[in-house]
């Protein structure tokens, strides 16, 4: 396996939009010639007429970030509790459909997090050959962390993602189950070849596995699945799981012992090329052992990834680091991912 097909395991791209809060993120604009035919251009953004939150680039508006000292989320919010509070509760859930409604409680609830099929989602990727520079530690805005990733990166290209049924894939034998919530399908790296296997439950994003577009090419279980996001995702929260992976790479046979380390470390506004969006910053460290036949009899791949995720729009942006690398807060990027118009 590569190391580069490695570090794209690192942490899913969940494809989900909010039905309540618009088709997803809205357009810059400096009239309304430049929307669609039924949008307006108010506040330098296209939006719907009337819409009452202002577009998504008024991030305190839309998800309760005050911009205070506390850097982050509003804590002092309606009471979401796990799962998502009473006027949170909206049908967006794990069955894929309804709309989403944010809860400005400091936390993303799993209602705020509704998976949605078959529905594309535009982002601007950077993965060129050599690493590139990426600012993680952001600037203060009064009070409030913004991390800047709207800005032109090498090789940046445009991707399509979108969550799919795991039916009709051939590789949906391979992953029989038992599931007990709703089981989806999504690209690793925007249009190219290899997907990952998702369950969505009501308290979790769990990865059952990775395969290849083309047949009988990779497929690769994980026993036990790793929870990639537990909801309510909040400031603080922690989590770390060991899997063993089994299955072929290439045709070829492949296992390896994966041990990652998930938290939510940091909260602000993340800037992208489709506007600015409030995020909890969930970092992800991934050790995959490989076993050799020579001494030492195994060899280790390090990798980190940060992944900005906002409420009921999903992953605004994320980062990948290089391979083996020994700082949290890296400056060199391997790959880069943002929302895009």
């Amino acid at each position: 396996m590569s190391p580069r097909f490695l570090a794209r395991l690192a942490l899913p791209l969940l494809a989900v939009a909010a039905m309540a809060c618009g088709p997803g993120p809205e357009q810059a604009c400096d009239a309304d010639d430049q929307c669609s035919a039924d949008e307006v251009c108010e506040a330098g953004r296209c939006m719907l007429p009337g819409d009452p939150d202002g577009g998504a680039s008024d991030a305190s508006t839309d998800a309760g970030l005050d911009g205070g000292g506390d850097g982050g989320l509003e804590d002092g919010g309606t009471d979401g509790g796990s799962d998502g509070g009473s006027d949170g509760g909206t049908d967006g859930g794990t069955d894929g459909g309804g709309s989403c409604t944010i809860v400005a409680d400091g936390r993303i609830s799993a209602e705020e997090a509704p998976v949605v099929l078959d529905l594309p989602v535009k982002y601007l990727e950077a993965d060129p050959a050599d690493p590139f520079p990426v600012d993680l530690v952001g600037a203060d805005e009064a009070g409030t962390t913004v991390w800047d990733l709207s800005g032109a990166y090498p090789g940046d290209h445009a991707v399509t993602i979108g969550a799919s049924a795991l039916a009709g894939h051939w590789f949906e034998h391979d992953f029989p189950g038992p599931f007990t919530g709703t089981v989806l399908v999504l690209p690793l790296e925007g249009d190219a070849g290899n997907y990952g296997v998702y369950e969505r439950t009501g308290d979790a994003l769990r990865l059952h596995g990775v395969a290849s577009a083309l047949p009988d090419e990779t497929s690769i279980q994980y026993e036990p699945p790793i929870d990639v996001i537990r909801y309510p995702l909040e400031l603080g929260a922690s989590w770390s799981q060991t899997t063993s992976t089994l299955g072929t790479f290439e045709g070829l046979y492949f296992q390896s012992t994966d041990t990652w380390a998930l938290e939510v470390e940091a909260a602000g506004v993340v800037d992208t090329p489709a506007g600015r969006f409030e995020a909890l910053r969930l970092r992800t460290v991934l050790e995959v052992e490989l076993p050799i036949l020579v001494w030492p009899f195994s060899l280790t791949y390090r990798y980190v990834r940060y992944t900005f995720v906002t409420p009921c729009l999903g992953v605004a942006a994320q980062v990948a680091s290089v391979e083996d690398e020994t700082e949290l807060l890296f400056t060199q990027a391997a790959e880069l991912r943002r929302f895009s118009l």
